[in-house]
């Protein structure tokens, strides 16, 4: 019987190399999320297939309840409604799309983490201490996002969802419906259209934890689809420098070569007697460098392929995201009731930083892609050329010429670039936004 969600198969045994790469890349975290679940036969499947079926089925009402909740907001014109409906539901509709994606995109994923479990390329020449501690560097950097950074924008979520409404809820604020005022339950922690309105102290309780669990599962899937991204941005980094570093000791590993093919050394000035030997060695690594370069460049494309529609969705909703939570508060702020602007100011700053923090990680790794990739072009040229034969001078024109352009990762559709510089345009689009809602009228 098929489950997940409720066409995909179960897996019969387990592939050890996409283990590693799940471990390398850290995807425990997406896993969590429900977004990459255990597909293997048995009870794994049916626990995460029920969990996966569940969030699909939450995003469904509350995606539709999000709807409902915009245009009452707008309809009533209640700032503060508009607000956090608008970066609730922005966030939502977002996340609801990268789980479908996900999902369509399962099979390769898994190719993807079973490239990085076999590692992208293997050299002739076994790996030095500096090309271990690149990788090493590489991995523990993704390691670290997941474990320590999810701290962070959890404790801003959880402020959020959690403490805001409770204290509306110890205080017997169980609803914020009055006669006259917009029919959507503002003191909740998901402020969204709902079936049944919360009118006493056991209502509203059971309404806070059925909307608290489900806002924090879609905090886990915030978190596990920005961990993936770095996990996989961080491998193309980390084959990049190996690359770079490769071929800075082109000469070392063209040496070693030479020495398992049995060539001599001249005992005092320890040069090759075999020239044409040692130049064969030199032609031939260089050839895996471009091999390497090759396969790094299938991962890219693999890797862009994977992740290029939810990098279109998080980009384009966050302009709007960031803009929206200043104009909202200076709304508020010209109501003069404080304790209403102190509620919503901190739900309000709390979008703010969630929105610029995601948008931060996504632009800070997809720059170190670009950076080390521009590097590489240098590197080829900084080879020992000008002492090589012919074939290793065409051999490198032609892998010179394929390195122009930069790896860059880009959003589907748009091919906006994940970049600083695509950050600062957007955090310009931001203010520009902000500007141009608060002087209309």
């Amino acid at each position: 019987m098929v489950l997940v969600p409720f066409f995909i198969k179960p897996r019969i045994g387990r592939n050890a190399a996409i283990d590693r790469g799940y471990k390398l890349t850290s995807m425990f975290y997406a896993r969590l999320a429900g977004l990459y679940p255990d597909l293997e036969a048995g009870w794994r499947y049916w626990f995460f297939g029920t969990y996966l079926n569940s969030v699909y089925v939450a995003y469904a009402y509350y995606v539709l309840a999000y709807v409902i909740a915009n245009i009452i907001a707008v309809k009533y014109k209640d700032f503060e409604l508009i607000g956090s409906t608008f970066c609730f539901g922005s966030y939502t509709y977002v996340y609801s799309l990268i789980t479908i994606m996900f999902l369509i995109k399962r099979k390769k994923i898994d190719r993807l983490l079973e490239i990085v479990g076999n590692d992208v390329y293997k050299y002739r020449r076994p790996p030095t201490k500096e090309e271990t501690l690149i990788k090493e560097t590489e991995t523990m950097k993704v390691i670290v996002y997941g474990r320590y950074t999810f701290f962070i924008p959890c404790s801003v979520a959880l402020m959020q969802m959690a403490v805001v409404p409770a204290y509306h809820g110890l205080r017997g604020e169980y609803t914020s419906i009055v006669n006259g005022s917009t029919p959507i339950n503002k003191y909740s922690p998901l402020p969204v259209w709902t079936p049944v309105e919360a009118t006493t102290g056991l209502s509203f309780f059971v309404l806070y934890w059925c909307q608290l669990c489900p806002g924090f599962v879609e905090f886990l899937i915030f978190h596990g689809s920005c961990t993936f991204y770095i996990g996989g941005s961080c491998a193309l980094v980390s084959n990049l420098k190996l690359l770079h570093h490769s071929l800075g000791r082109l000469v070392d590993r063209a040496e070693y070569l030479y020495d398992i093919k049995n060539g001599k050394y001249d005992h005092q000035s320890k040069i090759p007697l075999n020239t044409e030997l040692f130049d064969e060695c030199m032609v031939e690594c260089l050839k895996e460098n471009v091999q390497h370069h090759i396969e790094i460049i299938k991962f890219h494309h693999l890797f862009q392929d994977i992740v290029g529609y939810s990098n279109l969705f998080i980009f384009s909703g966050a302009a709007v995201t960031i803009s929206t939570p200043p104009f909202t508060i200076i709304k508020i702020a010209e109501l003069e009731d404080r304790h209403q602007l102190l509620c919503a100011g901190i739900v309000m700053i709390g979008h703010a930083f969630l929105s610029l923090f995601l948008l931060a990680q996504y632009c800070k790794y997809g720059q170190s892609i670009e950076d080390e990739s521009e590097k590489i072009l240098e590197s080829y040229y900084f080879t020992p050329w000008f002492k090589a034969r012919k074939s290793f001078r065409q051999l490198l024109v032609v892998a010179m010429s394929n390195s122009l352009n930069p790896l860059q990762i880009k959003s589907a559709v748009l091919g906006i670039s994940a970049s600083a510089a695509t950050y600062m345009s957007i955090i310009k689009s931001a203010y520009t936004m902000l500007n141009f809602l608060v002087t209309a009228k």
